[in-house]
């Protein structure tokens, strides 16, 4: 799963549309193509579609609407994926500290 919540973060759009959705909780998705006056709403509708077969976005019907909202799950998945990293990253920069304090 983390290759395809990856792969859908590859493209700019669709982060943008994360960002989006990090920033205001559950819009319809009419509102989040009105962020994007260069795509059609098809084509945002087909981002969306993308990051929801990734897992990173969730949507629900509310009468005629569609409404998108963020996965946590995924953003967790995501976090403990790249926590395994951090203790390569943080010795790193322990080590570069160490080098510039003595220098």
């Amino acid at each position: 799963m983390i290759d395809n919540i990856f792969s859908a973060l590859a493209d700019p759009s669709r982060r943008e549309i994360i960002s989006i959705l990090y920033r205001r909780e559950q819009l319809p998705v009419g509102v989040i193509a009105k962020q994007f006056p260069h795509l059609t709403r098809q084509a945002v509708s087909k981002h969306i579609q993308q990051l929801v077969d990734a897992g990173v976005v969730q949507k629900s019907r509310r009468g005629r609407n569609t409404f998108c909202d963020l996965n946590e799950e995924s953003f967790q998945e995501i976090g403990r994926w790249l926590y395994q990293y951090d203790r390569f990253w943080t010795s790193k920069l322990d080590n570069l500290k160490r080098h510039l304090d003595d220098g």
